[in-house]
């Protein structure tokens, strides 16, 4: 039974893979029995994870027979942003003070590697923003929160790969400053780099909006 819920969770991994990746973009019809030839799996095990994805929101059910990888308009995007805005600023206040030592020494060195190496490949810079998400997620102390933000980022990551990405540069020196105000535990700093952080992307999805559209309301920080 381990066997099979172990391999059920790598089939769930890799087709999530395949979409954050942009192997899968947005709107594709996916084709089950290609994909589970691709995994090496079966059609059950697969069904499992189309509905685990389903649920998170990367796949669409379609009106007849099938999925297809959920396409992320920029309304959705604006909306998706305010929430990560007002949920990881706080989860990043809240996980300062728990942050492992070792978590962030690894963290700190992989920014420094791809600061030092100056080619900021988009995919390294994403790698390491993804893993100081996940890690932010990990230590906020509250499950439901975690799972909000997981999922958020879930949707937020088939976008990542087309228009919306931001500038390699700046994303690698704003994780930096967050990885900084963590090391020295200062929980105003998180939460404000975070917030910044994330607004980088406010910016670019608006940047898509027809010049005849409201802006977005920007949501301004509470004082502690």
């Amino acid at each position: 039974m381990a066997r099979t819920i172990t391999e059920g969770e790598r089939v769930y991994q890799e087709l999530r893979g395949l979409i954050v990746s942009g192997e899968l973009r947005g709107g594709e019809v996916v084709n089950q029995v290609e994909v589970a030839n691709r995994l090496g799996t079966s059609r059950a095990l697969l069904h499992t994870a189309v509905a685990r994805l389903v649920s998170e929101r990367m796949l669409t059910p379609m009106a007849t027979k099938g999925v297809r990888v959920t396409k992320v308009s920029v309304r959705d995007l604006l909306e998706i942003n305010q929430l990560r805005w007002l949920l990881e600023g706080f989860a990043a206040r809240v996980a300062t003070e728990h942050l492992p030592a070792d978590a962030l020494a690894a963290l700190r060195q992989q920014v420094d590697t791809i600061s030092a190496g100056g080619s900021l490949e988009p995919e390294d810079v994403e790698a390491v923003d993804g893993a100081m998400h996940r890690l932010i997620a990990q230590h906020c102390g509250n499950e439901r929160m975690q799972e909000l933000i997981r999922q958020l980022d879930a949707e937020m990551s088939i976008a990542r790969h087309g228009d919306v990405r931001a500038s390699p540069a700046a994303m690698i020196d704003s994780v930096s400053a967050i990885v900084a105000a963590f090391e020295v535990r200062d929980a105003d700093a998180a939460e404000r780099e975070l917030r910044a952080h994330i607004d980088m992307f406010a910016h670019r999805i608006s940047d898509l909006l027809p010049r005849s559209r409201v802006a977005p309301t920007v949501i301004e920080p509470a004082d502690h």
